[in-house]
């Protein structure tokens, strides 16, 4: 029997982590280690009861697939809870949530039991299911309330709170990611074009892989594989989209190798790190700057493809992740939820390639003249 007390704990996580509207994190909860373990046990306990429930309202089978794959993946990270593990923590959280939302949805039609329950316990289940649904139905028509100037999402939240938690992280993303890929490019577009022969050949051959590999799949696969988190994310993004750096270095080298300031660099004996970055890199660095304004705002977008399909950061707000709410746990499309997140990321993006053309004209007149 699924003790009253285990409960009452699991009610209080749900509270917190809903109502509260605060990040969903177990470690950044004021609920105890007991109640964290309590709340696995009680959804482990209940969940064969959650699933008979769940067929008898009428949902769907993949549905219940995923009710059941939520709450087995609540009890694996148990032991990650019971170690301060805060990866595991947050994980947790995401799928007690996701819980909370199937429990709201069978009980639409008063199908849903919790095995071997009291009726007071019953009743307290049923009011927090009741404020999921209110919260749900404010979300609904919430667009354009005095305390809500662009909506809720599905569950509540303010948008306009997240959109600018999302824009810090977006940025962040963007300007970091991009410098890990003007670094790799940097170094290895210089050995490129600096020795030649078959270095250059077996270095291109590697660009040339990549570059063959579609830049979304890589992603993907590296945000799966690895753990999901803002400095995982920004690393993911900078190792896959270096390319582009590595071929603007190599030609530039290409044509600075031959020159005499770096015969003469050759010829006093100085060391190939001070050749290539001191006396190289400062004369062809500008293509590389140019190219990193677009790189900021395609890295910008590959942050938010990745969140919309639910492999962003966890427990950090996106404008991807906003759009992937749209249509929320209930089907009703929410028309702010993809308009003013969609409309971030346009003006953004637009604004960094604008960047980027302006910067590319000041450095090359000529380019700005052909343009006209």
């Amino acid at each position: 029997m699924v003790a009253e007390e285990q409960v009452d704990d699991g009610i209080a996580f749900f509270i917190r982590t809903v109502a509260f509207n605060i990040s969903p994190r177990i470690e950044g909860l004021a609920i105890s280690n007991d109640a964290r373990s309590n709340l696995v046990e009680f959804v482990a306990s209940g969940d064969r009861a959650m699933e008979a429930g769940l067929v008898e309202a009428g949902m769907s089978d993949a549905y219940v697939a995923r009710f059941l794959e939520l709450s087995e993946d609540l009890q694996a990270y148990r032991d990650g809870i019971d170690e301060g593990d805060a990866e595991a923590a947050t994980a947790a959280a995401d799928a007690a949530i996701m819980i909370v939302a199937g429990i709201e949805a069978a009980s639409r039609n008063s199908k849903i039991m919790i095995a071997d329950a009291s009726d007071e316990l019953r009743d307290k289940v049923e009011e927090r299911i009741g404020f999921v649904q209110d919260a749900e139905a404010r979300s609904e028509d919430s667009y354009g309330r005095r305390d809500f100037h662009l909506g809720t999402d599905p569950i509540g939240r303010d948008v306009l709170t997240q959109m600018l938690h999302a824009c810090r992280l977006s940025i962040s993303i963007g300007l970091v990611s991009t410098g890990i890929s003007v670094v790799i490019g940097i170094v290895i577009g210089s050995l490129m074009g600096y020795f030649g022969g078959w270095v250059d050949l077996v270095l291109s051959r590697i660009v040339e892989i990549f570059m063959a590999i579609p830049v979304l799949f890589l992603l993907i696969v590296a945000a799966s594989a690895l753990p999901r988190n803002t400095y995982v994310m920004m690393a993911i993004i900078g190792c896959v989209t270096w390319t582009g750096s590595a071929r603007f270095i190599r030609a530039e080298f290409l044509k600075l190798r031959n020159q005499d300031f770096v015969q003469s660099c050759r010829a006093v004996g100085l060391p190939l790190h001070s050749t290539l970055f001191r006396h190289m890199l400062p004369n062809g660095i500008t293509p590389v700057l140019v190219q990193a304004s677009f790189g900021i705002a395609a890295a910008i977008i590959a942050e938010a493809t990745l969140s919309y399909l639910g492999l962003g950061p966890y427990g950090q707000s996106s404008w991807g992740k906003l759009l992937s709410l749209t249509t929320g746990e209930t089907g009703i499309f929410l028309w702010w939820m993809a308009v003013f997140p969609g409309v971030a990321i346009f003006l953004t993006v637009l604004a960094y390639n604008v960047l980027g053309e302006n910067f590319r004209d000041a450095i090359d007149p000529k380019m700005r003249k052909a343009a006209h």
